[in-house]
Parts: structure tokens; sequence; C-alpha cells
């Protein structure tokens, strides 16, 4: 015992040191020194491997643009990975490449057959991005679905991915759209490193707003257009209810207001917490813009559905069902952060 606490005095003096004299730009989020041992502890190294498998042969890719957000990625990866997604297209828009989300991927030898990073630093990057992953990386893949690394596909009928979309995709679809379930921050004020679906278990409700899973093959690559829906150049757009969407001047492509719940949604944590948020908006930068922009902080934030809502925890469910080393979290989150971070006194 007097050797432990030997080796951890020293170093609890150096970290609050540390903690005392940290920049002014580390205080909206203050990520924790100890954030990368816990994603990287013995605890969370079960290695990933798909949950259900499908017996059906086609595949359902993703193309995920990220700037700085290895922080999350653990749990988006985990997640996906388990629900039958693979391969993951990663588009790293860093303007060098980004040291920590290489430092992660070679930690995680068990995700490598699954995920592929791509250096993209180019900005404004999101549309340049979508498209090389439609129409050069992922041309091949049967099904690609354009996710950010806040939103996560949740099925209410399927245990994989595969599965549900050969169910509601069929030879004439082109395109399927999940409708955003806005989950709020659940009285988060700070980030925690505790995961993101277990920490926000609140919606505001489900919106209008869409984004889709579509075949490449089928998207119309003289006139690409993305808004979270794509311009098809043959098959039609659907909901998960077999619905088809017209858009015949790609009004409201974005949108799909005969809002479909049953079946599959995308649950949308924008907010996380309000220094997260803050943050996000404030201090990354929007890969919207070009490098260097004004933030979106400096204009009046749009912050409907933040606070409050209705308890859902379907994706902690789903979350812990598919990946069951994530317990850890729910059943010894205090032992757990104590034995983490003993320099600093945190509320549970």
């Amino acid at each position: 015992m007097k050797t432990r606490l030997y080796i951890i005095i020293p170093i609890c003096l150096l970290m609050n040191v540390m903690f005392l004299f940290r920049g002014s730009k580390m205080d909206p989020l203050i990520v924790n020194i100890s954030s990368t041992e816990l994603r990287h502890s013995k605890m969370l190294q079960t290695p990933i491997t798909v949950y259900s498998p499908s017996k059906h042969n086609s595949t359902v890719a993703i193309c995920l643009l990220v700037r700085n957000e290895t922080l999350y990625i653990d749990e988006w990866m985990d997640y996906h990975i388990a629900l039958g997604f693979g391969p993951i297209y990663v588009y790293d828009n860093t303007i060098t490449d980004d040291l920590g989300l290489h430092l992660w991927y070679d930690k995680r030898t068990d995700i490598q057959k699954y995920v592929k990073i791509i250096h993209f630093p180019q900005a404004p990057a999101q549309f340049a991005a979508y498209k090389q992953c439609l129409f050069q990386d992922a041309v091949n893949e049967t099904f690609v679905s354009i996710t950010d690394i806040d939103e996560f596909v949740v099925l209410k009928k399927h245990d994989n991915v595969v599965d549900f979309m050969e169910e509601h995709c069929n030879e004439q679809c082109g395109q399927i759209s999940l409708n955003w379930n806005m989950m709020t921050v659940s009285n988060e004020t700070k980030y925690r490193p505790i995961p993101t679906l277990i920490r926000n278990i609140h919606s505001s409700g489900v919106w209008g707003t869409i984004k889709v899973i579509v075949r490449p093959t089928f998207v119309d690559d003289k006139n690409f257009d993305w808004a979270h829906s794509l311009r098809l150049k043959k098959g039609n757009w659907v909901d998960t209810s077999g619905k088809v969407i017209h858009r015949p001047n790609n009004w409201r492509k974005q949108a799909n207001d005969d809002v479909q719940k049953d079946v599959a949604l995308l649950y949308h944590y924008r907010f996380r917490s309000e220094a997260e948020f803050y943050y996000k908006n404030c201090f990354r930068g929007d890969v919207l813009q070009p490098r260097g922009s004004v933030p979106k902080c400096t204009r009046q934030q749009a912050t409907q559905g933040m606070y409050g809502g209705e308890l859902d925890d379907l994706a902690r469910e789903k979350l812990l069902k598919m990946v069951p080393k994530y317990t850890i979290f729910e059943n010894n989150t205090n032992a757990t952060m104590k034995w983490l971070y003993p320099c600093f006194p945190y509320k549970y």
C-alpha cells in the first residue's frame, strides 16, 4: 500500500499543477488526463465481433467524416461494428494526420479489418469526402450509410443492419431514410468519460429530419448533391414503412415529416453535455465551412431539444446487449472512476 502511495502522490501533485495552469481554451470541455487510459484499459480490450451474423452476403458500409473526435470513437465503432456495419471509411479532416486517431487505430487491432482511415484535409470537406466515399472508396459495397459520430443507428426489429436492409430495401430501393431521434443532455453539464449512450438517456422526440442508407450504384454521379439524402439516377427513395418519398424539385430533401418510428431510428446525440456542445460549436470548427472560419458560437445557437425530454434508453440497452464489456460503466461506475481518477474529486 505504501509503495502505491509513493507512486500515486507525486503523479497526483503533477496532475494538479497541470490542471491549475491549463490553458483557458481547454475550459469548455476539460478533457480528463486519464481518458486515454480509460479507453485503452484492459477492461475495454475485449475484441469486437458482429453480435448477430447475417445470412446475407450484402455489405452496409459507412462514410464517416471526423475532426478531432477520437474521444468518442471507441463506443461508436464498437456499437456499429457489432450491429453489422462494415467496412467503415473514416475521413480524418485535420490539417495534419490526427496522431490520436492513428494511436487509437494501432491499439485497436480487433477492429482494423473493419475500419479504413483516410486523411482528408480538404475544407470545406463534407461534399468532397462523401463524393469520394460513394464513387471511389465504397463504390463496390451494396449499401452505404452517411452517418456522423454523434449519430447511432438503432434497429427495433433486427440485430443486424444487413438483415434490416435486405428486408426493407428491395431491388427498386435506391435509398432508405431514418428519422432523427433527438437526444437531450440528460442534465450533463460537462464531459465525463462515460459512454454517450449511457450518459444521455432522454429524448425530446423524433424529428422529421432524416439521414439515408443508399445504394452507391444508384446515386446520380453527374449531379451529385447531398443534403441528408441523395439525388438518385434510378430507383426509389423509401422510408422504413415501404412508402416511396417523392421530391420532384428536391424540396425538403433533408426531411420526411411522415415520421416512422417502429422499425429503425437514428439517435442523434447533438449535445452530449452543455460544455461539449459549446466546445463543438465554438472551438473545434465546422467541416461545412472553410478552415479557420468564424465559429458558430458567434451567432445565436439553436438549442431546441437540448434540455428535458422523456426517458429513452433503448440505445443504451442495445449497446449493453451487443457489447457487454460496457456494463462496467453500469455496475461499477463509482469504483471505476475512483480507480482511474485518484487525483481529482468528481461527483457521480
